[in-house]
C-alpha cells in the first residue's frame, strides 16, 4: 500500500504518526521515490532518533523513476550493468558525518509529576565543551523563564545524570526543556516535556517533533482551542524571526 493509499483509507497520515513519536523524517515534502499513472509519491522513507538525526543526511537517488518504463528490470532491452531503472521505484541515499560532534549527546530527558512536584531528569553519554545546563519553565510552550542552573562535566565520554525538583510549579500544564551552553557561549535545546499538574488552566499547547525538519504539529486544548485565530511567528534559536503569520484552527 502506498503512503496515498494508507492516507485515503486511514485518514491519517503515517509521517505524523513517527514524528509524534518524537522521531524525524529528514526527507523534504518535494522529494519522490516513485511514478505512477502521472503522480509522484514517496514509498521510501529514512527515519532516525532525534540524537541521530543531526549527523545524518537523506537524498532520494531519481535513478527508476524518471526513467522510461521501456528500460525497466523485465525488459530485453535492459541493461544488466546499469543502476538504472532496475527497480519500480528509487532508493535512498544515507549520509553519516561524525567528524562535527555535537557539544553534548542528550540520551533521554524527561519531566514528571510526584505529588505536588515536577522532577526533571536527564542523562547524556558525551560532553564536548559543556559549561552548564538550564532548565527552564513555561506555561504556554512560548516564553520560557529559567528556574535552576547544573554545571557541566565539560568534556567527558561517560554516562552521567542530572536531576532538579521543581517545588512551586505552575498549574495546569507546564512545559520544561533544557538549555546547554558550550563554555564559548553557545547553546541548544532539547525537546519539550510537558506536565499536567491539577488546576484549572486556560491555554494547553504541544508541538512536535522537535527537532522539526519540514512539517511540525500544534495542539491546543483547553478553553484557548475555541478561539478563532492565533497569530504564529516562528524563529530561530538566535531569536530570528524566520516566518509569521495568522491563521484559524
Amino acid at each position: 500500500m502506498s503512503v496515498g493509499d494508507y492516507n485515503a483509507y486511514y485518514e491519517e497520515d503515517p509521517m505524523d504518526i513517527l514524528r509524534a513519536g518524537n522521531l524525524v523524517v529528514p526527507s523534504l515534502a518535494t522529494e519522490y521515490s516513485y511514478s505512477f499513472d502521472g503522480a509522484l509519491g514517496s514509498l521510501d522513507h529514512a527515519v532516525f532518533s532525534s540524537t541521530m538525526s543531526p549527523y545524518a543526511t537523506v537524498k532520494k537517488w531519481n535513478i527508476n523513476s524518471n526513467e522510461p518504463a521501456i528500460l525497466q528490470y523485465t525488459s530485453t532491452l535492459a541493461d544488466a550493468t546499469s543502476p538504472f531503472r532496475s527497480s519500480d521505484h528509487d532508493p535512498i541515499l544515507i549520509g553519516i558525518d561524525f567528524s562535527t560532534p555535537l557539544p553534548v549527546r542528550l540520551v533521554s530527558f524527561n519531566a514528571r509529576r510526584i505529588h505536588d512536584q515536577v522532577q526533571v531528569e536527564w542523562k547524556t553519554a558525551e560532553e564536548s565543551n559543556n559549561s552548564h545546563f538550564t532548565v527552564q519553565r513555561s506555561a504556554d510552550a512560548v516564553s520560557y523563564e529559567d528556574i535552576a542552573v547544573r554545571d557541566g562535566k565539560g568534556n567527558s565520554n561517560s554516562l552521567h545524570s542530572y536531576s532538579f525538583t521543581d517545588m512551586s510549579p505552575l498549574k495546569g500544564v507546564s512545559y520544561y526543556r533544557l538549555k546547554q551552553t558550550d563554555y564559548d557561549g553557545k547553546f541548544t535545546y532539547s525537546r519539550v516535556a510537558p506536565v499536567q499538574m491539577s488546576g484549572e488552566t486556560e491555554f494547553e499547547f504541544s508541538v512536535y517533533p522537535n527537532p522539526v525538519a519540514d512539517h511540525i504539529n500544534l495542539k491546543f486544548s483547553g478553553i484557548a482551542s475555541t478561539h478563532s485565530n492565533w497569530l504564529y511567528q516562528i524563529m530561530n534559536k538566535d531569536g530570528k524571526a524566520l516566518f509569521s503569520g495568522k491563521g484559524s484552527l
